[in-house]
């Protein structure tokens, strides 16, 4: 009976975790990116499954006291069951969250020291440099940094999510997420260890 409602779960834990991932860390919106449905819910599979394990035990505990008569209503094998299985379920919860969430901090501080982070279930960064096409920019959080390597997650949508290192370093700076209008400018991957990007003509 725990497994029925998976194709429910799945979606919706595995869109959280890449929330967590690309928009409660880095700022940028998760519509942005797109991930493909099957590692959506690749995401949320070990995080449930794990979760539905930690309720076996309260439940064996509920129902091995209810084959003895000892599980009446209200009574303190029902709570202790009930409280065990929610303790073990929140803190399962958390733990995972946690995994999500050092994962992305060694993603950005991979970032910061020139380096593509790592693959995240569907989830790519990849450094690149950005230069206009035009002289005027629509930038949002600007200006539009050229001469230094920014992350991106996408450059297929109307609107390029960049995020900056170099303002992430200074605490207390300007925000370290800016977007433009991918129609205006043209962008290129770059190696590891490469921390300029090359001046244009």
């Amino acid at each position: 009976m725990l497994v029925l409602p998976l194709p429910w779960v799945l979606p919706f834990v595995g869109s959280f975790l890449q929330f967590l991932y690309v928009e409660d860390t880095f700022g940028i919106p998760t519509d942005s990116v797109s991930a493909p449905v099957y590692w959506t819910g690749a995401a949320a599979l070990l995080p449930t499954l794990g979760c539905i394990g930690l309720l076996l035990p309260p439940l064996a505990l509920y129902g091995w006291a209810r084959h003895f008569h000892w599980a009446w209503e209200k009574s303190i094998v029902s709570v202790l069951s009930t409280v065990a299985a929610v303790v073990l379920v929140v803190t399962g919860g958390v733990a995972f969250m946690s995994r999500t969430s050092d994962a992305a901090h060694r993603a950005a501080r991979d970032v910061v020291n020139a380096t593509a982070p790592d693959f995240y279930f569907g989830i790519q960064g990849v450094r690149i440099c950005v230069q206009p096409l035009k002289s005027e920019l629509s930038v949002h959080n600007g200006p539009l940094p050229t001469d230094r390597p920014l992350l991106t997650f996408s450059t297929d949508g109307d609107v390029i999510y960049l995020w900056d290192p170099a303002r992430f370093r200074e605490h207390g700076g300007p925000d370290p997420v800016m977007s433009v209008r991918s129609a205006e400018v043209s962008t290129y991957a770059v190696s590891d260890g490469q921390s300029r990007c090359p001046e244009q003509p």
